[in-house]
């Protein structure tokens, strides 16, 4: 029998190995690791709620989508 979970764990949503097409991150708050993310563009996540807690993929640069979120 699984163990409860504790009340104060964060939800969480796995998506490892999900095929997702077209997938609209406007607005969504991703406090995430995805670093094992594939073809995520810097578009997508500028227009999400991140922050320095969200692990992101090694080919997206945080330094370059800390710039394209400064200009809106």
């Amino acid at each position: 029998m699984p163990k409860p979970r504790d009340i104060d764990q964060r939800r969480t949503l796995d998506l490892h190995g999900a095929f997702v097409r077209r997938l609209d991150l406007s607005g969504a708050s991703l406090g995430a690791d995805l670093t094992e993310a594939k073809n995520l563009t810097l578009e997508q996540l500028a227009n999400a709620i991140i922050d320095s807690n969200t692990a992101l993929p090694t080919y997206i640069d945080r330094a370059k989508l800390d710039l394209l979120t400064s200009r809106k």
